[in-house]
């Protein structure tokens, strides 16, 4: 045996594994976290300082299903029938006494899908949010049949609403399908225009062909285009005008539930210029007006006859106004109303259709908001650009941007999508005028950063945000800036002067469940985002820790109130309990540090490590062993 080799061999295992043990003894804690600047934070040592408040969540909307609700809630609930709240959004506004109120709006509906009797409602406060006046119906749809459960879809309904603020007035935008399931159903949806242009003039469209709702069969794009034109008399395909027609106005006494309501005329119109009532009588042998159904059912719609009109009677069922289909019917696809208010929410004026504006042959004949609140543009370089609405929309591609220059007259779409994948957008403007959007992407808790330097026509700059949002859903707020003046928004301790802050709400995994959490962070050159603190938002005033929905968070809005805090309204159960809840900045800005991103590793590192080292000693080794051979043999 050669000696020499042999305590060589022994002395390089020794080194090998002493190595290996240094390098573990030094990698072996837990793995190191970093913030976006590359940071260390100190994750053995941090104890958050208890500083600010957040006050007790207040139901601004609650349903009735028991297993939704925490229990704490459900036993104060006695109705027999299910009702459900989603889409909630919220904005503030200044009234006539240059006093802010805050407004919130969502659907309220028979069913927790996207479907059911949906309709919108609003609140209002004037407190910041402390209380909240009576719930008003804003806008109804028909009701082919009362719903026995919530898989009921014999209704047209909104399934998605969105409030803000701009030039005075209150504006609400909602999506609407006819009788459906919507976006749950995709077969029954028609990838149908709308509007037909016939010279220059856009004219709503109808069809006498059957729908595919109540079947099983696919939907194809019905070819039979009758038209609606002036004072709402029906054309036939060929261009004849019928004496069939659609009233033009609707009383928002009924919260415009008699839209889509077809007449046969006999004689003059009696709805030409006045609402149709809600209960429409047939007197035979009289001059009255024929009540034939309304457009926008089409389950077992009857066939379409010219001259003999088939009348139907509308009858309450409880609190619901039940009808039949028209002879007619409109596209069983997404449609887009706007209503506006100059009195502070407390009436809307007639939904006016804006679908032709956004709505493309690419969107499928579904489309729903991707954000919960709308920009209004305010720090452009161009002044023209200052007042320009921003909303955001997505469809089985992505996310895309409209924006309107008119208020919400007229809304322009220059792409098919902006940001391909994404499934929600929480946008802001920053002082500079740059738009930057944060998009959580389809099946991922990735979010991206985009940015718009054109006033939101071309976005650019596809980058990671430096934040998860394991629930998809997630709202931002830049905050006004604190430039030390006497009269300006101020800061918590620990933000600097001058600096713009925003704050995001969205969803993170904490043990494995998703945790409703708000982040803040201040804007860096160039808009990059450094995230400075992190903070839970659980419901324990009304969950237990083993309830199920105790840190979960859905839609949310937020904005600034008028005594500086920050105001969020967010959907605590799904479909089912949409709190609101006000925090200081002190509260939010001494949370924990976020979790931006990770190191390596250190089992993986410490397996590099180990392989370097190997290959350096086994290189030594060899050279060593080689320059022994040639000494020995000389």
């Amino acid at each position: 045996m050669n000696i020499r080799k042999f305590k060589f061999s022994k002395l390089f295992s020794l080194v090998f594994f002493l190595c290996l043990a240094i390098v573990f003894l030094i990698l072996s804690p837990v793995a190191k976290v970093y913030n976006v600047e590359g940071y260390e934070i100190d994750t053995e040592n941090l104890k958050p300082i208890q500083k600010g408040y957040k006050t007790a969540p207040i139901p601004v909307f609650m349903g009735s299903d028991k297993d939704l609700l925490p229990k704490s809630l459900s036993s104060y609930i006695s109705l027999n029938e299910k009702i459900y709240y989603k889409s909630p959004s919220m904005t503030v506004f200044t009234d006539k006494n240059e006093k802010q109120s805050v407004i919130a709006a969502a659907v309220k509906s028979s069913s927790g899908g996207a479907y059911g009797t949906g309709e919108i409602v609003v609140k209002k406060s004037e407190d910041n949010g402390l209380t909240w006046d009576s719930e008003r119906t804003v806008f109804k749809l028909p009701v082919r049949q009362k719903p026995n459960s919530n898989k009921d879809y014999a209704a047209a309904f909104n399934s998605e609403c969105l409030i803000f603020s701009a030039d005075g007035e209150i504006i609400l935008m909602t999506i609407m399908y006819p009788e459906s399931k919507g976006p749950e159903d995709k077969t029954w949806i028609e990838n149908a225009d709308v509007y037909k242009q016939i010279g220059d003039v856009l004219y709503p469209v109808l069809y006498d062909e059957p729908s595919s709702v109540g079947k099983t069969i696919s939907a194809a794009v019905p070819q039979n285009e009758y038209t609606v034109r002036e004072d709402g008399f029906v054309y036939t395909p060929d261009g004849k005008k019928t004496a069939y027609y659609l009233p033009q106005f609707h009383s928002p006494e009924y919260a415009y539930q008699t839209m889509g309501d077809m007449y046969y005329c006999v004689g003059e119109p009696d709805y030409k210029t006045t609402p149709p009532p809600l209960l429409p009588e047939y007197k035979p042998g009289t001059e009255r007006d024929i009540y034939v159904g309304n457009i926008y059912l089409s389950e077992n719609k009857p066939s379409f006859s010219l001259n003999e009109p088939i009348p139907v009677t509308k009858k309450k069922n409880g609190g619901i106004v039940e009808t039949s289909p028209a002879p007619l019917r409109a596209p069983v696809t997404a449609n887009i109303f706007v209503l506006k208010s100059r009195d502070g929410g407390e009436s809307f004026s007639q939904p006016v259709n804006i679908t032709y504006q956004i709505k493309g042959k690419a969107d499928k004949g579904i489309l729903s908001f991707a954000s919960s609140s709308a920009v209004v543009l305010k720090n452009q370089v161009y002044y023209d650009k200052n007042g320009r609405i921003i909303v955001f929309f997505k469809n089985s591609d992505g996310v895309f941007a409209v924006y309107s220059d008119n208020n919400a007259d007229m809304f322009k779409r220059r792409q098919v999508v902006h940001f391909r994948n994404a499934e929600f957008s929480a946008c802001f403007e920053d002082e500079e005028g740059s738009l930057i959007s944060l998009s959580s992407k389809k099946k991922s808790n990735k979010v991206k950063a985009f940015e718009s330097i054109d006033s939101g026509v071309k976005w650019n700059r596809d980058e990671p945000a430096g934040i998860p949002a394991d629930g998809a859903a997630l709202s931002a707020l830049r905050l006004p800036v604190d430039y030390g003046k006497e009269n300006s928004f101020k800061y918590a301790d620990g933000m600097e002067l001058g600096r713009e802050y925003i704050i995001v709400a969205h969803s993170i995994k904490d043990s494995g469940k998703d945790t409703a959490v708000l982040t803040i962070g201040a804007l860096n050159p160039k808009d990059r985002i450094s995230w400075n603190s992190e903070k839970k938002l659980n419901d324990d005033e009304f969950f237990s820790p083993n309830e199920k929905y105790n840190s979960f968070i859905g839609q949310s809005s937020l904005t600034v109130l008028e005594n500086g805090n920050i105001g969020i309204l967010y959907e605590s159960s799904p479909a089912s309990l949409i709190l609101f809840r006000q925090f200081s900045l002190e509260w939010i800005i001494n949370g924990a540090s976020p979790k931006i991103k990770t190191e390596t590793p250190p089992l993986i590192i410490l397996l590099m490590l180990a392989i370097g080292l190997s290959i350096i000693l086994l290189t030594l080794y060899a050279a060593v062993k080689a320059l022994l051979k040639k000494c020995s043999s000389k």
